[in-house]
């Protein structure tokens, strides 16, 4: 489960399914969303953009979608609270051999890095494109981004 940064959409993933449900605490909707990237792909990564409706979302086979919930429309009530989704989502394929379990979003949400059990860190522009890749002695458990400022610097630069 992951909540949007404004905290009114709860994704939640299902290790069976590649159906992602949308609740939307302020209308009470739940929506479902189809992420497959293909046969026995499940999700295994639920990440927010900070500052975007956006939802990365990596699975078992090392791929990912990003889902721009603000693009979506909807077609429709298909039952009680149920919508069916014209999906705006951009799925990304081959960007890791085996499963992503980790990812994080910088401050501002203009890239993201992905750990996965291939033991490759991939760092990636909001559109998905690998800016660079990197890999790890061992298991990655957990990235995040963090923000330093050189004395000597007038800016601030991103370090995962």
């Amino acid at each position: 489960m992951s909540w949007d940064p404004q905290g009114d959409l709860l994704a939640i993933a299902n290790a069976r399914t590649p159906t992602l449900v949308l609740y939307e605490c302020s209308t009470g909707q739940i929506h479902t969303v189809d992420m497959s990237t293909g046969a026995k792909a499940l999700p295994t990564l639920l990440c927010w953009n900070p500052k975007k409706a956006i939802l990365l979302v990596g699975d078992n086979r090392g791929n990912f979608v990003l889902f721009d919930h603000r693009l979506s429309r909807y077609l429709g009530q298909k039952w009680m609270h149920w919508h069916i989704f014209i999906q705006r989502k951009v799925p990304v394929m081959g960007k890791h051999q085996r499963a992503i379990k980790t990812g994080a979003w910088n401050r501002d949400g203009s890239i993201f890095a992905l750990g996965s059990e291939d033991t490759q860190i991939t760092v990636n522009n909001a559109e998905g494109e690998t800016l660079n890749t990197f890999s790890c002695n061992g298991d990655i458990l957990d990235l995040q981004f963090t923000t330093f400022r050189s004395l000597a610097a007038d800016r601030e630069e991103d370090y995962v």
